[in-house]
């Protein structure tokens, strides 16, 4: 009858693995910011994210849904980022859990090789989600701010550290299962 005992891992996969928490609270920080893209003009500024668009022109906040009906444009931008990034963050969790299946089960073949996929799959799609956000949200800014400067803000940051570190860990992961003996 199997047990659950701790088997044992290499350093390098235990690495792997903090670095996937890591890049998981990165992401979790980056897609609940509201800071994706900032505009500044002298004092003033203002931001754009998944959730909110503030002005502080006129110290206004909407809430991004709101904001994109009431200026007649499609929010379907927004609902492809908010949904491709949900994506990415669902299957950042299942690649730490199947990652961390391996501290109770040795490793095999298959189940790395599914890590990879997952943990690549995660990674552009999160990216996609990202560069739509942006794309959009600059442009957006831009036909209502003209004079302002762009740039990407600390929550577009943190998410596209997240999903290179998680690019990595498909790396590794594939690179790990390649060498595994276990079928």
């Amino acid at each position: 009858m199997p047990t659950m005992e701790f088997r044992k891992v290499s350093f390098m996969w235990t690495i792997v693995s903090l670095l996937q928490a890591k890049a998981l609270l990165f992401s979790t920080i980056g897609f609940a910011g509201n800071y994706m893209v900032t505009a500044t003009a002298g004092g003033e500024w203002g931001h754009i994210g998944l959730w909110t668009i503030c002005t502080f022109l006129d110290a206004i906040c909407f809430d991004a849904v709101n904001l994109a009906e009431l200026i007649g444009g499609s929010r379907v931008w927004l609902d492809v980022s908010r949904t491709l990034m949900s994506i990415t963050i669902v299957c950042e969790l299942s690649v730490i859990v199947m990652t961390s299946m391996a501290f109770f089960r040795e490793p095999t073949k298959i189940m790395g090789w599914i890590t990879a996929g997952v943990a690549g799959f995660s990674a552009v799609v999160g990216l996609v989600g990202l560069s739509v956000v942006a794309g959009k949200g600059i442009s957006l800014m831009h036909l209502y701010l003209p004079k302002f400067k762009f740039s990407l803000g600390w929550s577009f940051s943190l998410f596209l550290i997240g999903q290179f570190t998680f690019l990595f860990a498909s790396v590794w992961h594939f690179l790990d299962a390649r060498d595994t003996v276990k079928k």
